[in-house]
């Protein structure tokens, strides 16, 4: 189990690799209210142990058992794949107002700075 803070997610779970763990948890650290749910980072392609990401709460309630005994943990996980055809939207409204521009995006492709979809799997 490891707390959120100080280093990236990805080298978290690098370091729990590299230390022959069988598997990760990482939980958010209650340090805000935007702190306190569960996270969704993205990880890159050849992690080789299964990596969980928790909310604070979960994070403390496993940690108070830990602090009774050892504790032994089930995952399952269950998925699905299927082929989705998406498209991109461009809109502009009639006459507009080129000093009052809103713009909104999104990438269904990853990108380094966050999570999405990768057209490589």
């Amino acid at each position: 189990m490891v707390l959120r803070g100080v280093c990236t997610f990805v080298e978290k779970v690098q370091l729990a690799e590299q230390l022959n763990s069988v598997g990760v948890i990482v939980f958010n650290d209650g340090a805000s209210s935007d702190r306190m749910g569960v996270m969704s980072p993205a990880l890159p392609d050849g992690v080789k142990i299964p990596a969980l990401f928790g909310s604070y709460r979960t994070g403390i309630r496993l940690q108070a058992f830990l602090e009774v005994g050892p504790v032994s943990l089930s995952i399952s996980s269950s998925s699905t794949v299927e082929l989705v055809t998406f498209s991109n939207t461009l809109t502009d409204t009639e006459g507009g107002n080129s000093n009052s521009i809103i713009m909104v995006g999104a990438h269904l492709d990853s990108v380094p700075a966050g999570p999405g979809k990768s057209m490589d799997s």
